[in-house]
């Protein structure tokens, strides 16, 4: 196992424990999305949000991972949200 691959494994146990941790849950989608796993890192930026709408890092991780998996139109929406936020 690498050591992002154990990174996410802790991340992941942590984030069953306590899902309302949103600093966690921001951790694993930076280490998701490290990792390829964008699709899975999109799902941790919108549980952030769905607790935190104006959480201006995960808008723009989530901005950043929908750009990398070529969903342009959802990475446009999150930099409208975080441009209107004032984010950037």
């Amino acid at each position: 196992m690498s050591s992002l691959a154990g990174v996410i494994s802790a991340l992941n146990a942590a984030a069953e424990l306590n899902p309302n941790d949103l600093p966690v849950r921001l951790h694993l989608a930076g280490a998701l999305s490290q990792d390829g796993q964008l699709q899975a890192a999109l799902a941790q930026y919108a549980a952030v949000l769905a607790q935190d709408p104006t959480n201006l890092d995960a808008l723009k991780g989530a901005a950043d991972t929908a750009e990398r998996s070529n969903d342009n139109a959802r990475a446009g929406a999150y930099r409208k949200l975080l441009t209107a936020l004032g984010g950037l």
